[in-house]
């Protein structure tokens, strides 16, 4: 079906769409890189899963083209059934069981199973999350951490086994998730990092003799498989769209993996607020959607403004209250928030 019988069908169906330009602009506006800005109850979910079957709809690509992630597994299963949902209500049947949908974290695991033998990990590897890795170091904390006492602290630091073993991680995460070479850390004058530096070395060979990755591991083996160019070539030609949900909460190995995934033919959609960053505790930077239209030559900003969901008051709350923080970094050099966010009642 041509895009304008898809347009037609939509604008029947749904002709909400004709009220609110920028959701119709992030609906059927596929094609590049696109920022889409979704403020609270502006109905994000609803234009990412139109925008996706608009594209398998014109036949710009095939389910098994499309990667669409979003932040939790749960999210994930509602995006695939909602596009199942709308497709049948405008009259059409597709088989959505190639669609590769999930969380980061879940794709990568799909990918590394795909390419297992030029990675560390074997056959069967385990996913630790966030509970069984704690739990991990914690069965080898004579390894890991015992060997790190000064002046009765651990990595002079720290007392306590579980507090240790829970500020650790959060250093091993980073060191993993920012692609930090460990020779930096060991070269350095500092003796707490050379301490982490060595620690973290014996968590990753103790990780992959046990045939066990974290998420953060995870995502680091499969951005060093696209480093690959023989790997890479094979998977950025299965992709034609990329979409990914929640952005203001991805980390940086997860934004250089976006990009890299995208770096041929550029149809990447990204979605989200800055005003709703919830996981900088896990490594998250609002950088990484701040930033994102810089990564590109000519990149789409849309921003969604009219919220469905709340009450007028509501609204007007809100936004007092969002226009009375002091978005500046420190030294002023970096303003933290795009400009014109108002929220609207629709």
């Amino acid at each position: 079906m041509n895009n304008e019988g898809v347009k037609k069908l939509y604008l029947k169906e749904f002709p909400e769409l004709l009220n609110n330009s920028s959701q119709y602009d992030a609906v059927f506006n596929t094609d590049g890189p696109t920022l889409i800005i979704a403020g609270p109850g502006t109905g994000k979910t609803f234009t990412l899963v139109l925008r996706t079957l608009y594209i398998l709809l014109t036949e710009k690509a095939r389910p098994s083209e499309i990667l669409l992630s979003t932040f939790t597994e749960k999210a994930a299963f509602e995006l695939r059934d909602r596009i199942s949902q709308f497709s049948r209500k405008l009259g059409k049947k597709l088989n959505l069981h190639e669609l590769k949908t999930g969380t980061i974290h879940s794709i990568c695991e799909k990918f590394i199973s795909c390419y297992l033998r030029k990675t560390p990990l074997n056959k069967n590897f385990t996913v630790l999350d966030e509970i069984t890795s704690l739990l991990f170091i914690n069965e080898n904390f004579k390894e890991i951490i015992e060997p790190y006492i000064e002046k009765d602290k651990y990595f002079g630091k720290w007392t306590g086994k579980w507090n240790t073993i829970s500020n650790l991680t959060g250093y091993f995460n980073k060191i993993t998730e920012e692609l930090i070479e460990t020779e930096e850390l060991l070269k350095s004058k500092n003796e707490f990092l050379i301490m982490i530096g060595e620690s973290y070395n014996g968590y990753k060979r103790l990780l992959f003799e046990k045939n066990k990755v974290d998420f953060a591991f995870l995502q680091k083996i499969f951005y060093e498989l696209l480093l690959d160019d023989e790997i890479y070539k094979k998977i950025s030609s299965e992709l034609k769209y990329i979409l990914i949900d929640e952005y203001q909460d991805t980390n940086y190995v997860q934004e250089q993996i976006a990009l890299k995934l995208s770096d041929i033919n550029k149809n990447i959609c990204v979605v989200g607020d800055e005003d709703q960053s919830l996981y900088r505790f896990r490594g998250a930077t609002v950088r990484n959607i701040l930033e994102f239209p810089k990564k590109f030559d000519n990149c789409t900003v849309i921003k969604l403004l009219s919220n469905y969901r709340s009450h007028q008051k509501i609204i007007e709350t809100y936004n007092k209250f969002i226009e009375s923080i002091n978005w500046f970094s420190s030294d002023k050099s970096t303003y933290y928030r795009y400009p014109n966010k108002t929220v609207i009642a629709a």
